[in-house]
């Protein structure tokens, strides 16, 4: 059975080339609203790479600033990317295409994951949460439990990889399966 972690007890280390602009006005649309045209679309919208950074008042998950990367979905694995599905860079030579299977992951130090809003398709286009607390008040479908590995602690780095799941996990290899993903954030609580 897998052990999960609420919304409000991790955060996200940005480890992405490039820069958020700061408080910035959210897309006209939201970021993964039913009705916007640039979320989970197949032709490319925004720029791949770019980045906004909102604040999240407390009124719905935790207070704080969150970012928001716009990234392409290369191959997923059968489980397929749904709502706070981890993803990680798939090739060297883009790392704004991602996956959430680990054997076509890009396996270096580096920390670079992301957090699907919904569901979203080989090849479409999309945004993804990469840095600060979970953006509940702009994304209400990452509200909840996120799985992870049982090792997590108080105060502990995290990554995304564990065993060959996508997942939050102790950043360390010898855990009993954990691939070194470098640091992805920390855990706020033990779990």
């Amino acid at each position: 059975m897998a052990n999960t972690i609420d919304d409000a007890s991790f955060f996200l280390q940005d480890n992405w080339p490039g820069s958020a602009p700061y408080n910035a006005e959210t897309p006209i649309d939201g970021f993964a609203e039913a009705a916007d045209q640039h979320h989970a679309q197949s032709e490319e919208v925004f720029p791949l790479g770019i980045k906004f950074q909102v604040y999240n008042d407390g009124s719905a998950g935790p207070k704080g600033y969150s970012t928001f990367i716009y990234l392409k979905v290369g191959t997923q694995d059968a489980t397929a990317i749904a709502a706070k599905s981890f993803v990680v860079p798939e090739s060297a030579t883009n790392l704004f295409q991602v996956s959430n299977d680990p054997s076509q992951a890009l396996y270096l130090p580096t920390g670079l994951v992301a957090v699907a809003l919904s569901a979203i398709a080989n090849g479409e286009y999309g945004w993804f949460w990469c840095g600060g607390v979970c953006p509940v008040q702009y994304v209400s479908a990452l509200n909840g439990n996120y799985v992870q590995d049982d090792t997590i602690v108080a105060g502990g780095p995290i990554t995304a990889i564990t065993g060959d799941v996508v997942q939050l996990g102790l950043s360390n290899d010898n855990d009993g399966g954990s691939i070194f993903q470098g640091c992805a954030g920390y855990a706020l609580a033990a779990t």
